[in-house]
């Protein structure tokens, strides 16, 4: 890993880039690890579908430990408890607080409504928002350049979906790897 400047860990949830992923690693070149989003729910943390660290990061025995440590769990929701919810806290203690690309300060639509109060009450716990679905077009805007797939499968939050579909068309992505985003081409 000497050689090594970045290392970007992603899953298979999302749909891009739609924007240029070079634009926002240029944005974040000061930060030694950062995410796309957050989210808080069940607690504040930063989403882990993507995921950047540096090379001072990469040449610490923490970060090794931390990955070497992780183990398969059979539910999504176990692994966001043991992992997603809990590394940012483990890398802070480390001295290396993550840095978002849309953070907070942004001014997203999504902090000035009520759900932003909802974010900071306990009843949220009970309407849970993820800003990846409920504000897509918001944190594309604010440089977020992935969608998530799950935006599309189901759409339980009934969004109209077609200008989020326009951004992933063209990013070059088709329809038929994804036969869930058919129903929003036009």
């Amino acid at each position: 890993m000497q050689a090594v400047d970045q290392l970007i860990l992603t899953n298979s949830s999302l749909l891009g880039p739609v924007a240029p992923l070079s634009s926002v690693i240029e944005k974040m070149a000061d930060h030694s690890i950062w995410g796309m989003t957050e989210n808080f729910h069940p607690r504040h943390h930063v989403q882990s579908y993507f995921l950047a660290f540096k090379k001072d990061v990469l040449q610490r025995t923490f970060f090794w430990d931390f990955f070497s440590n992780i183990i398969p769990f059979a539910t999504m929701s176990s692994v966001i408890n043991a992992y997603e919810t809990t590394w940012a806290d483990y890398f802070a203690t480390q001295g290396f607080l993550p840095a978002i690309v849309a953070p907070p300060e942004l001014g997203l639509e999504y902090r000035r409504t009520k759900i932003a109060q909802l974010f900071r009450s306990q009843s949220y716990k009970t309407y849970p928002v993820d800003p990846c679905f409920f504000y897509p077009e918001e944190l594309v805007m604010a440089g977020v350049p992935y969608v998530k797939v799950k935006l599309f499968q189901g759409n339980n939050h009934n969004r109209n979906l077609h200008r989020m579909m326009a951004y992933v068309v063209n990013a070059g992505v088709t329809v038929n790897d994804f036969p869930a985003l058919s129903k929003f081409v036009d």
